[in-house]
């Protein structure tokens, strides 16, 4: 009887659903306004995981729950089944409109206190909304119980296992082996630890016995390792070890059984004993492994599946292999799950009077069971309602009601978890709205489709009507119709169709309109198009392109071949033609002309072809006499680098003789302005070449082209191209020096043999200076620069320095300097010091005595081993430079001699002097000056009695911070 009456029950239940008829709810659109007035049931936007375990050592415990909603939601909690009253307790407090919880430790109190159960309940005028049951642990790391371990004893080649049994954690703690040594125990297909922890020896050998085994236990929350006591193993060694036929340690026995739910981690195990070392084998009885899905681990004695479907379920077969034998272990595995969802419920929006219905489907293994609640309570402790059905997992709700808005639960568990889902249910009133801008303007070409549109919204859906010019009964039918959304399509628009539209909706709680006004015009057209044409290659071609247009504003481009024209000497446009002058070969192609206004768009081409005066005989032709080629076109820069740049051009007409060379010339802006020089030829087969480059150089080319009758006219000059700074690529040469005047010494060099090579010095200019200390005093400066009159020329100047300046170390010249105006020892001179890092002050200066000895020697002469060098703007990038032996015309000073070079007297060279790389130019070639064989700072180059120290030079770019002094200048001409 009871069977009848389920079977019954079922039956009608079908009967309703298939005769139910529906409204598919009111999508609420996201407008600011609507939003903003729009009431609703709460709905939990945030809250803690269901499992939630938390650390002991945290001063505060956060269980979050958020909820949004209209009006704002309110909150309360529940512990264990029962109301939570926060305020009673001074450690939990609720954050302001929100209702995650904090509680507190730093005033005393222990989390394992509050640990349980929480559900948050977030409340509205409309409904109550309600979180996940949320299981608050505190983690643990327990104590490993002490234990005094024996040593163990085991026969060579025998099985063994090392148990762990670590301290139960929360989470459970990761387990490894280590020796007393902190190693970690190897491990491999004889050696290995179990999913258990324990650790297993197929077979033991003798050296396993030479070292300790130690479990130890790492917990994730506290960050804690604990350590077992040690095993110490004690192998008996056997003279004839006896091999073994594998046996399972782990699991036992022929079979076993695993239960694994649904989306969670399999892992089989199979260790085994045996002599040799037995290999691991897998396979699944009546089918194949998924090979996709499975991994092998640990030498092939773990088997893993990382997300388990229902399919994975069945009997899988290990075995272990030697040359003895085999074994055989069956594990069942038998696929459970935990609840999931086929049809989740969601927020359902309603008219009055209204029908909807409500879902609540899902599965698992066991089949879930399904329980409605209304507000948190469970539906059948609710009031019944005329207007709400239960059928199972199915709620139909017929004519609601306003005021009968509330949040439904689903909550769907079995024994192995649960779901708790939260739809609304929201009877919505609204008056209609409109939702687009006011008053719009839509254009529109004439016999055109257009869209006239009224975005709008109420509740219960209202009614929309179009009228034309605030009269007349609605627009629909014919070539008008209006869509559910709102909007009016015009089919074809008409003259007489410009005017004012109005929408209006209407529904029981009241009305609003909008209003477009249309207008209608003639398209833009081009009247006259362009032709296709066939010119003369070097003649002109033009394309006539004319627009009429009804006071639209357009504009007109122009594409060749798709891609759009570059407009320049050659290529111009005005209003209505494009107009190409001198011709050539890459100007064939089509041309389109395209006008384009606001509303429209319309476009016209022609072909253009391009060939030789076929108009001539051939033989008149031929006998015309060849000429000059035009000049190459359109140059373009590309590939930039460091010291290079590729030039492209376009070669003009070579009249009747065939180009056998390009010229490329260049123009600088620094040292001589509007001078144009050549760089490069090339073949005149090239139109693209790789121009090298020097550094520091704002660069301009031109290119002219060159035939048996002579040379063209120059190109219009390329776009500019500036190089960056780099080291110098010439040295100063043809070095000279001597001493005039008892207070000073000039060096004169030059820089190159051409002006134009002043580019060499790859930057702005250059000053340098050297400081001469003796003992502490300072004599003078040495300065150099170029002199104005004899542009590639540099003069040197050694003069005394009257002030105290501040001094800046400088790097990389090496100088003796003789001592002051005072008494020194004979046989002895003063060295010069070094000046250190940073600034500081010299004091009084006095002149060195430079007048010549008697007997025609140099008196306490300075004796100087100068290398000139120079700086360039980019410091980072100075290179050395190779030295040019020296040129010297005569001695620097009555009763002085010229130092051969020992490596080569005849030349008179010095070996390079190799500086440190450190922001600064390489030397050039020396300049070295003695005295008579008989004076102390001859001994001192002969390295013999003590002699003075070496000093620094250093290099400056004017455009460079400078030293803390300004050197004097001497501009006289060399």
């Amino acid at each position: 009887m009871l069977a009848k009456g389920g079977h019954a029950a079922l039956t009608l239940m079908s009967l309703l659903l298939l005769l139910w008829k529906e409204a598919a709810g009111i999508e609420v659109p996201q407008d600011s306004k609507i939003q903003q007035d729009l009431k609703q049931p709460p709905t939990i936007i945030k809250q803690s995981v269901k499992d939630y375990i938390v650390d002991p050592r945290d001063n505060t415990i956060v269980i979050e729950c958020e909820a949004k909603g209209n009006p704002v939601p309110t909150f309360s909690w529940r512990r264990n089944g029962r109301v939570f009253n926060i305020g009673t307790d001074p450690r939990v407090t609720m954050r302001k409109r929100l209702g995650t919880l904090e509680i507190g430790f730093r005033n005393g109190g222990r989390p394992e206190d509050y640990e349980g159960e929480y559900q948050c309940f977030a409340t509205n005028d409309f409904g109550v909304a309600l979180s996940n049951k949320i299981l608050l642990r505190v983690s643990k790391a327990p104590l490993w119980p002490k234990e005094m371990l024996e040593p163990m004893f085991v026969t060579e080649g025998s099985f063994l296992i090392l148990p762990c049994n670590p301290p139960p954690g929360l989470p459970p703690p990761v387990i490894f082996w280590m020796d007393s040594n902190m190693t970690a125990i190897p491990q491999d297909r004889r050696v290995s630890m179990g999913l258990n922890g324990d650790l297993y020896f197929s077979n033991v050998l003798v050296q396993d016995g030479q070292k300790d085994y130690s479990c130890n236990a790492r917990f994730q929350f506290t960050y804690t390792i604990q350590q077992k006591n040690p095993f110490t193993l004690k192998v008996q060694p056997s003279r004839k070890v006896a091999e073994s036929l594998p046996s399972f340690l782990s699991p036992l026995g022929s079979e076993s059984s695993k239960m694994v739910l649904r989306d969670e981690q399999l892992l089989l195990e199979c260790i085994a004993a045996g002599l040799p070392t037995p290999i691991i084998k897998w396979f699944k009885r009546g089918g194949d492994l998924p090979a996709q899905k499975v991994k092998f681990e640990n030498y092939n004695k773990t088997l893993k599946i990382l997300s388990v479907s229902e399919e994975d379920g069945g009997n899988y077969v290990c075995m272990a292999v030697n040359h003895l034998g085999s074994v055989r272990h069956s594990i069942y595995v038998q696929v459970k799950a935990a609840p999931y969802w086929l049809d989740r419920p969601t927020n359902l929006v309603l008219a009055p009077e209204e029908n909807g219905r409500l879902v609540c489907r899902a599965n698992g293994n066991p089949k879930p069971n399904i329980q409605w609640l209304i507000n948190g309570e469970p539906i059948e402790s609710v009031p019944p309602s005329t207007n709400r059905d239960l059928l199972g997992d199915t709620i139909l709700f017929r004519g609601v009601q306003i005021g009968s808005s509330a949040v439904y639960q689903c909550n769907a568990s079995n024994q192995h978890g649960y779901l708790l889902a939260n739809a609304f249910v929201s009877v919505l009133d609204m008056p209609p709205r409109m939702l687009g801008p006011k008053n719009q303007l839509i254009k529109v070409i004439v016999n055109n489709r257009t869209f006239l549109n009224c975005p709008f919204f109420g509740s219960p859906l209202p009614e929309l009507r179009w009228f034309k010019n605030g009269q007349g009964s609605k627009l629909d039918g014919g070539q008008y119709r209006v869509y559910n959304n709102g909007t009016l399509e015009i089919k074809r628009a008409r003259k007489e169709d410009e005017g004012k539209y109005t929408c209006v909706a209407n529904n029981i709680l009241g009305k609003a309109d909008n209003r477009v006004e249309l207008v209608v015009k003639e398209p833009t057209r081009i009247i006259q198009a362009p032709k296709d044409q066939s010119v003369v290659r070097g003649s002109e071609a033009s394309f006539h392109c004319k627009v009429e247009s009804n006071d639209l504003p357009y504009k007109v481009t122009w594409t060749k071949d798709g891609e759009p024209v570059y407009l320049g000497w050659r290529l111009k446009k005005d209003e209505e033609f494009l107009n190409i002058s001198t011709v050539t070969k890459d100007d064939e192609g089509m041309y389109t002309c395209t006008v384009k206004s606001e509303m429209d768009q319309h476009s016209a081409s022609a072909h253009l072809s391009v060939s030789e005066d076929t108009s001539l005989n051939a033989s008149v032709f031929s006998a015309l006499p060849p000429g000059r080629p035009d000049p190459p076109m359109d140059l373009d820069l590309s590939d930039p680098a460091a010291r290079s740049v590729r030039l492209t051009w376009i070669p003009g007409n070579d009249h009747r003789s065939p180009v056998t060379e390009f010229l490329v010339q260049f123009e600088e802006d620094r040292w001589e302005p509007g001078r144009w020089q050549d760089l490069s030829s090339f073949p005149g087969d090239l139109n693209s070449v790789i121009l090298q480059l020097a550094p520091y150089v704002n660069y301009q080319f031109r290119v002219i082209a060159i035939n048996s009758v002579g040379r063209s006219q120059p190109s219009w000059p390329s776009p500019r191209y500036k190089t960056s700074g780099a080291p110098p690529d010439a040295i100063p040469k043809d070095l000279r020096g001597w001493g005039s005047k008892k207070d000073n010494m000039e060096i004169t060099w030059e820089v190159s043999g051409n002006p134009a090579t002043f580019l060499a010095w790859n930057n702005k200019g250059l000053t340098c200076f050297n400081d001469f200390y003796n003992d502490g005093i300072f004599y003078g400066f040495i300065h150099f620069s170029k002199n104005g009159a004899a542009p590639h020329l540099v003069r040197l100047t050694i003069r005394p320095m009257p002030a105290a300046p501040a001094l800046h170390e400088r790097e990389t010249c090496t100088s003796w300097v003789n001592g002051p105006g005072r008494p020194t020892a004979p046989g002895r001179a003063q060295p010069a010091s070094h000046s250190s890092a940073g600034t500081r002050r010299a004091p009084p200066l006095h002149p060195p005595d430079l007048s010549p000895a008697p007997g025609g020697g140099v008196r306490e002469y300075v004796g100087c081993t100068h290398s000139l060098t120079a700086q360039t703007a980019s410091p980072s990038t100075i290179a050395k430079s190779q030295p040019n032996p020296p040129q010297l015309d005569r001695a620097p000073n009555p009763g002085t001699e010229i130092q051969k070079n020992p490596n080569n007297p005849e030349r008179g060279e010095m070996p390079e002097i190799k500086t440190r790389e450190s922001g600064r130019c390489n030397m050039g070639p020396p300049l070295q000056v003695r005295r008579p064989l008989s004076s102390p700072m001859h001994q001192r180059f002969l390295g013999q009695g003590t002699g003075p120290k070496p000093r620094r030079h250093a290099c400056q770019d004017p455009s460079l911070p400078g030293p803390a002094r300004t050197p004097a200048r001497d501009n006289t001409p060399v």
